[in-house]
């Protein structure tokens, strides 16, 4: 099926086959439940570009269709995620400074999800290693009547 096949069942099932009562708001919709339907059941995922690791540098971005983060590995490590709120109710100090082996990482919320950020920052000893990112996507919406979801 594609977008003219669901936009014409769509029309019919709303008593509406001249396309004229709901004109533009079938293609809407069928996006709309295209997109729930990606981040409901996660069923499509993607792998990023391999990310190499740079010294003191915790931040990386994120490809511009990323809805989610399936996984993060480092040197062969799943890395954990851990939120902002959590950092700072167990860190003592700035853990923006603290620097070491990167075991956590989370989506920047401040970059609105723009950005990696691994923590702790990762030292000189982990520079040149590769980070991998799998993650689930934003669908590409329809526009076109044969387009196919």
């Amino acid at each position: 099926m594609n977008l003219g096949s669901i936009t014409t069942q769509a029309s019919l099932l709303a008593g509406d086959p001249q396309q004229q009562r709901y004109a533009g708001l079938y293609t809407d919709a069928v996006n709309r439940a295209q997109e729930q339907w990606a981040f409901d059941s996660k069923a499509v995922f993607k792998d990023a570009p391999v990310y190499t690791v740079v010294g003191g540098t915790a931040s990386y971005d994120l490809p511009s269709d990323f809805m989610l983060e399936k996984s993060v590995v480092h040197n062969g490590l799943e890395l954990k995620p851990i939120t902002r709120a959590r950092l700072q109710a167990f860190s003592s100090a700035d853990w923006t400074l603290d620097t070491g082996t990167p075991k956590f990482f989370m989506t920047n919320p401040e970059e609105a999800r723009k950005t990696l950020l691994l923590y702790p920052n990762p030292e000189d000893d982990d520079a040149g290693a590769n980070l991998y990112l799998t993650y689930y996507p934003f669908v590409t919406s329809l526009s076109g009547s044969t387009d196919i979801p």
